[in-house]
């Protein structure tokens, strides 16, 4: 069993592969065949598709090749619905507390350019700040229980990078959005660190011993792990490549406990070597991973913890 666990994502990109998600989306003029595209994209994406790929994964693209969204689902001319965060609207009730909210916007997406701008192609730079707080603040006009964090800029952000379309990145953001909605439903950020704390002492014990050594605050890091599901930590072809992972696996989300288990097994012997403010460095900025190999470990400890009973078979 556990020899099969390893291949979950062992595939490396390769022509034929690229080949392979072509004729998945292009082959057919009547639908694509979204089991395949899930089992092919598991394996991670070329950067080329992984654009219309993550809008059919998501849902924001229907298989059916005919289907189009209602009329008022359309973005509009501008690209998005008015709201209380555009420029035409306006509102007594409302302008105070939607001028704040864009303020507050506009200064964690200027810190989210300052910290990774350089990251995207350079034709895009230009547009960055304007296409993160448009999504951001649309968003956040639908959502008005919603505060402004700067890891909803973050994991824009990927969307940003990922597609040319400022709509298609909205609209596959909002899908992301529902699924930690979702996600932190069914158990809080509290109780999933306190799990990732039990089975991190049972897994790495040397490492978990070496953490509480160095004083390193454990919830402190892991609280950022969780609430921007890396994508904060990791670079951000490497975040990419991981969440083809999620949108593809019938897991979703629920595999991110394992990863971030992974991680820390992947990188256990550069952790035992520093001291505490290094470690916490390095927890918060990790360096660029091989994403095929922490998938594929997320899914060994997922298996070492169901043979050791902290966690069932679903």
């Amino acid at each position: 069993m556990m020899a099969t666990v390893k291949t979950q994502s062992t595939r490396s990109i390769d022509f034929s592969s690229r080949e392979e998600f072509e004729e998945l989306l292009t082959g057919s003029e009547v639908r694509v065949d979204l089991a395949k595209l899930k089992e092919s994209s598991r394996y991670g994406v070329p950067e080329e598709w992984r654009a219309e790929v993550w809008l059919y994964l998501l849902g924001v693209k229907q298989p059916e090749k005919w289907y189009s969204p209602p009329s008022d689902q359309r973005p509009t001319d501008n690209g998005f619905p008015s709201s209380p965060f555009s420029p035409g609207y306006s509102s007594s009730s409302s302008s105070t507390d939607s001028h704040e909210v864009l303020k507050r916007v506009r200064g964690e997406v200027a810190r989210y350019v300052r910290a990774r701008g350089r990251s995207f192609p350079q034709e895009s730079q230009a547009q960055l700040p304007e296409s993160l707080e448009s999504i951001v603040t649309r968003y956040l006009s639908a959502n008005k229980s919603k505060n402004v964090e700067s890891s909803l800029v973050y994991m824009c952000g990927v969307f940003v990078y990922t597609m040319k379309d400022v709509r298609d990145a909205a609209a596959a953001f909002e899908k992301m959005m529902v699924m930690t909605d979702e996600y932190f439903r069914r158990r809080d950020t509290k109780t999933r660190i306190a799990e990732f704390h039990t089975f991190c002492r049972a897994l790495l014990p040397d490492l978990y011993s070496h953490l509480e050594d160095e004083e390193v605050d454990f919830a402190d890091w892991a609280r950022s792990w969780f609430q921007f599901f890396l994508s904060k930590e990791l670079p951000l072809e490497c975040v990419a490549r991981l969440w083809d992972t999620y949108f593809s696996v019938d897991e979703g989300i629920e595999l991110h406990l394992f990863v971030c288990l992974a991680i820390l097994k992947l990188c256990k012997d550069s952790l035992e070597e520093l001291e505490t403010s290094d470690v916490r460095a390095h927890l918060l900025r990790l360096p660029a991973l091989d994403m095929d190999r922490v998938v594929g470990e997320a899914y060994n400890l997922k298996e070492e913890l169901i043979a050791k009973e902290y966690i069932s078979r679903e």
